[in-house]
């Protein structure tokens, strides 16, 4: 077969004989001299054909030979040698068509086809399993720029079968969008029966957050609805960090936080949400169930006055009639300068023994008995100014002036008793 490869007689015909005649393995042979004797880059087409065409009959070969392992090595030379002439669709199929796997896998490495690959370890099964360590393997070795959409294609098969391979894998692929695997991480971390899942999602956010610096509203919402889940006092700590950042560096959703806190029962980083909300009489409430302190700090931030003293009231209420703690009270009323003992008092039951209270109570009392005196003297030195004033405008009343009738008016220099004028103590005249 291969001395007919240098012969002119007719291709087509030489093809014919050797089909017509049954002998493939000599048609094998012309069609190698052939493919020799062959420019590959002035006849492309043709080079592609008779590749294509000798893939085929290797493939019937290996079904018909005792000794498979001889041309399975001549079919992978073959196909490393010819790479780039074989068409990847029709070359995987006729592999798929023949039961060939591993050839089909040794052909989309050669081509560089990493989805096939990918299609291939996460599809067979080795040990009843998919190969998941080999495709995340696959994925860690490839350029990141030919493997970043089928990263995102099965980041949510990955990280559901290794989250932790699949995590690393993430972080050391610096050119991957973070916003298009929140997909992934969404659905397979989150709720308590995935921890392990949970805390590799964590890791991941947190990349992106203290090393990428993104700012994506989507990764901070769902980093925080992890620490909110957690048990673990680690992640509730950075909660409380996350939540006491100040506004300019929090890129996430106040509302949403509120929400996830309250469902998750995070009682203090609910606490810090309705502060940065504003909502400081919701904060002081939530607050006096785990922590009087806490419920201080956010009564002091109220900007307004009356408001303020309203949650120091409520802070002081709790405390007589739900923790009966006689010290604390005393403490809010040296803390809050607008609480006064006056405003407590009714807080306390009829039949409370306030001797504790004796003391404060009196010194109270002698406080406003001073504001009395101060006030009973300013109200004397008013009555006094008052009486001043009424004698002096009975005096004004009963003055009298003496003009003659030559004097003039300051402005027309005519006679100021020639009509109606007005005459001033410094003895100036004026007509009307």
């Amino acid at each position: 077969g291969n001395e007919y490869a240098f012969t002119d007689a007719p291709f087509e015909e030489i093809c014919l004989n050797f089909l017509e005649f049954g002998q493939e393995d000599g048609l094998m042979e012309y069609l190698k001299g052939k493919l020799k004797l062959m420019s590959r880059d002035s006849n492309k087409t043709q080079h592609s054909m008779l590749c294509t065409w000798l893939m085929e009959l290797y493939l019937r070969a290996l079904g018909k030979s005792s000794e498979s392992y001889k041309i399975e090595e001549e079919l992978r030379l073959f196909m490393a040698n010819n790479s780039d002439s074989l068409i990847p669709a029709v070359t995987a199929d006729l592999l798929s068509s023949h039961g060939r796997f591993n050839e089909l896998l040794i052909y989309a490495e050669l081509i560089e086809d990493y989805g096939t690959i990918l299609a291939h370890h996460l599809s067979r099964t080795k040990g009843n399993k998919p190969n998941y360590s080999a495709a995340i393997e696959v994925l860690k070795k490839a350029p990141a720029e030919k493997v970043e959409m089928l990263m995102y294609r099965y980041s949510s098969v990955l990280m559901d079968a290794d989250p932790s391979a699949t995590v690393k894998l993430w972080i050391g692929k610096s050119n991957l969008r973070a916003t298009k695997l929140m997909p992934a991480l969404v659905r397979k971390s989150g709720g308590k029966g995935n921890k392990d899942k949970n805390q590799w999602a964590i890791a991941y956010l947190e990349h992106c957050v203290s090393n990428l610096m993104l700012k994506d509203a989507a990764i901070h919402n769902h980093l925080l609805a992890l620490y909110a889940q957690s048990s673990e006092q680690k992640e509730c700590e950075k909660l409380i960090e996350m939540l006491s950042l100040p506004s300019e560096k929090r890129f996430f959703d106040l509302s949403y936080a509120l929400r996830v806190c309250s469902e998750y029962k995070q009682t203090k980083a609910s606490v810090l949400v309705y502060s940065a909300l504003g909502l400081y009489e919701e904060a002081v409430d939530t607050a006096l169930s785990i922590d009087t302190s806490l419920a201080k700090v956010n009564a002091e931030m109220a900007p307004e006055v009356d408001v303020k003293k309203k949650l120091w009231l409520k802070i002081a209420e709790h405390e007589i009639k739900q923790e009966n703690n006689e010290v604390e009270v005393m403490s809010i009323l040296q803390e809050c300068e607008h609480v006064k003992m006056e405003d407590i008092l009714p807080f306390f039951y009829d039949y409370k023994v306030i001797d504790s209270f004796k003391a404060d109570i009196c010194s109270s009392l002698e406080v406003y008995n001073q504001k009395i005196e101060r006030l009973k003297e300013e109200m004397a030195e008013y009555t006094q100014m008052m009486e001043a004033t009424q004698a002096e405008i009975e005096t004004l009343r009963s003055r009298k002036f003496f003009i003659s009738s030559s004097h003039l008016c300051e402005f027309c220099e005519a006679p100021a008793l020639s009509r109606e004028f007005y005459f001033f103590p410094c003895n100036h005249a004026f007509h009307a």
